[in-house]
């Protein structure tokens, strides 16, 4: 987590948890370790990350979705948005690894 603020790309093939209720409990799953769960979540994302990148890919089930609110869903993509990142790619369903390497593969060589 704390060379997320640092990275041009944020490319995170790995679990979403939503929380539709409680939004800023809603995670991403990373690599847990003695001191820490491995969650990143909606929360930590907002208050402790200033984030430069300038692109973010949740590679992650159902990133995209979210509790609809007056200004936009509550979803992983808006918390990174918030957190500096202007453009973020999501999902709006789950998604098989082997066909979202290829989709991914393509896109980081055409981009």
């Amino acid at each position: 987590m704390m060379a997320l603020p640092k990275a041009r790309i944020i490319h995170l093939a790995t679990h979403g948890i939503l929380d539709e209720e409680q939004g800023l409990s809603s995670a991403i799953a990373l690599a847990p370790s003695k001191t820490d769960d491995g969650l990143i979540t909606a929360s930590e994302i907002l208050n402790k990350l200033n984030l430069n990148a300038e692109l973010a890919v949740l590679s992650a089930c159902d990133t995209g979705r979210g509790k609809i609110t007056g200004d936009s869903p509550i979803t992983p993509s808006r918390f990174l948005i918030s957190a500096g990142v202007p453009s973020v790619i999501v999902s709006l369903w789950a998604v098989p690894d082997a066909p979202t390497t290829l989709m991914m593969g393509s896109f980081y060589a055409y981009w």
